[in-house]
């Protein structure tokens, strides 16, 4: 056995693993480049919202006796919520360009307080000489805290004002829920070119507690972004996605139509 080759092998695998290193390209790094403060509107709005949905939230509501059948017509107004955040921005390093790249991954959260969304029945009965009104109205609201991750792509840095768009997975906890109602009826009489309205009876409010929830969502948030002061910036985006929300021990809602604005201050870590 030749000797010499054996003791040869140890400086012969260093020399290839030292002109690997030397060859490999430059590792691209995620770093952290800033932290970002946001208000907001939220909007959500389920596809099917009715009796049937409100129940599943407040099972106890049944106990009123409502009869949607009986009135003639029935308004949706979609939920809306102020909203509250902050989220923390990374981005790729490129040793090769010794430069960000254009894009960037926002990690955050959000808390709404209230979201509510209505629903109002209504019954009109005509005469000759005036007519009866009846006005069933059902608000839900809930307190919602949203966590999220999103991927953004955004225009070159050539200028302070930027463009951005992107996509993001948001999971949300819906807890405090409650329903409330406000039942009521009046009349009214044609006395020539007024009306008088007279109410037939008491209004009845009453309100039931509702079961948790979570949700799940997709976004697709665009916006534009300006940057003063070398480390500072604010931005504004649109926030539109789908969505489901599953109601613990209860059923699964799809949300078809997600909205709102975000507005936020972010302070930039990288000059």
């Amino acid at each position: 056995m030749n000797y010499r080759v054996l003791l040869a092998l140890p400086f012969l695998f260093s020399t290839y693993i030292t002109s690997g290193q030397t060859t490999k390209k430059p590792l691209k790094q995620w770093k952290v480049t800033g932290i970002a403060l946001g208000v907001g509107i939220d909007v959500l709005d389920y596809k099917r919202f009715d009796m049937n949905t409100l129940y599943d939230f407040a099972p106890d509501m049944k106990r009123l006796g409502f009869r949607s059948e009986w009135y003639d017509e029935k308004e949706t107004r979609v939920g809306v919520g102020a909203m509250f955040g902050g989220f923390v921005s990374m981005q790729r390093w490129d040793s090769d360009q010794k430069k960000f790249r254009n894009s960037e991954v926002h990690i955050g959260a959000n808390i709404t307080p209230i979201h509510h969304q209505s629903l109002t029945y209504s019954k009109h009965e005509i005469s000759t000489s005036g007519g009866v009104i009846e006005t069933a109205i059902f608000t839900k609201k809930h307190t919602q805290a949203d966590f999220y991750v999103k991927y953004l792509f955004k225009t070159k840095d050539a200028t302070r004002i930027r463009v951005f768009a992107g996509g993001g997975v948001y999971g949300a906890f819906a807890f405090n829920h409650v329903v409330e109602s406000t039942l009521s009826k009046e009349s009214y009489t044609n006395a020539g070119a007024s009306v008088i309205y007279n109410p037939t009876s008491p209004i009845e409010k009453d309100a039931f507690d509702g079961r948790l929830s979570y949700l799940f969502q997709f976004r697709f948030p665009f916006g534009v972004s300006w940057r003063f002061a070398n480390d500072m910036e604010i931005a504004i985006a649109a926030r539109p996605g789908f969505g489901y929300q599953k109601v613990i021990g209860g059923s699964t809602h799809h949300l078809d139509r997600l909205g709102g604005v975000l507005a936020t201050y972010r302070y930039l870590l990288t000059k």
